[in-house]
Formats: C-alpha cells, sequence, structure tokens
C-alpha cells in the first residue's frame, strides 16, 4: 500500500459518513425504525473513526517525506507501534515519531473538552461493527452529538488537508 491510499480511503469514508447521516436525517422517528436508526448510528460512527485514523497515518508519511511509491510496509516501525487502530496511541506514535503538528486541528491538535466527543475519539474501536447496537455501551451518545462529532472530523479532515495535501 501506498501512503496516498490512506487520505483517499479517508475522503469515501467520509463521504459515506455523510450521506449515512442524511439518511438518518431524513427518517422519521417512528418506533418501527429505531433499530435500524441505531444501527446507522453505529455504522456512521464505526467508519467516522477510520476517516480519523487513516488522516493521522496519511499525514504521518507525509511528514516523513515517504517516497510517494513506497509501500507503507517497508516503514521499519510499521508493526511496532505505527500500525494500530487505538486513536490516542496512533495519535502519539505520529507526533512523536513524525514530529506531526497538529495544532489548531479539530480532535487532534486540542485537548476535546466536549465530554461526548472525548468518550467517542477515546472509545473507537474496529471492533465496534461486531456489537449489536441495542447493547453496544459505546453507542451512549445521540444523534446530535454524532452530528457534531461528524461536523469536526470533517473540519478536521480540511484542516489535514491544506495543511498536508500535495
Amino acid at each position: 500500500m501506498q501512503y496516498k491510499e490512506y487520505y483517499q480511503s479517508a475522503l469515501r469514508h467520509l463521504d459515506v459518513c455523510k450521506t449515512l447521516m442524511e439518511s438518518l436525517d431524513s427518517m422519521n422517528s417512528k418506533g418501527h425504525l429505531t433499530a435500524k436508526r441505531e444501527r446507522l448510528k453505529l455504522d456512521i460512527y464505526y467508519l467516522s473513526g477510520y476517516v480519523i485514523e487513516t488522516m493521522i497515518s496519511y499525514t504521518f508519511f507525509v511528514n516523513l517525506n515517504w517516497q510517494k511509491n513506497k509501500h507503507i510496509e517497508s516503514y521499519p516501525y510499521y508493526e511496532k507501534g505505527f500500525k494500530t487502530h487505538n486513536l490516542s496511541r496512533k495519535l502519539s506514535f505520529a507526533t512523536s515519531n513524525a514530529h506531526c503538528d497538529y495544532s489548531g486541528v479539530a480532535l487532534l491538535g486540542n485537548k476535546i473538552s466536549d465530554s461526548k466527543e472525548r468518550k467517542m475519539f477515546c472509545g473507537w474501536s474496529e471492533v465496534i461493527r461486531y456489537q449489536n447496537p441495542k447493547t453496544c455501551i459505546d453507542l451512549d451518545f445521540s444523534e446530535e452529538d454524532l452530528k457534531k462529532y461528524l461536523f469536526d472530523i470533517e473540519s478536521m479532515f480540511n484542516q489535514l488537508k491544506i495543511k498536508y495535501y500535495s
């Protein structure tokens, strides 16, 4: 895999999240749609984490001045710290090993002041995809919380695009 694929992946995931959110917004609040709404919330939350993860990964390799055609798997620490789905660890790895500057970047550059968003960021995991929306404790957020979180993720994406995309 080449590092620019991270950017393309983040863009695709963000587009899907926004489309799913529009679908969620357009559904009425009838009781028979409750389960579908919860599944959509879980899907949006799951994909939104990948937007964050792939943008951190993309900016990491940009900051390393990684060769565009060189496979990322050849990075010496690929299996020893870089390859993680834990967003906080990925962020820490990028700042300490590639000296990525996320100052002023939504969700990444400042401590997340909103407690719901902080919980959503810190609690995200790739295993969310296997969770049952009815019993998933990570879904302890409203549709409005999710909408705000997605807005901040899109802001993060745009800020990193301006700063790092070449």
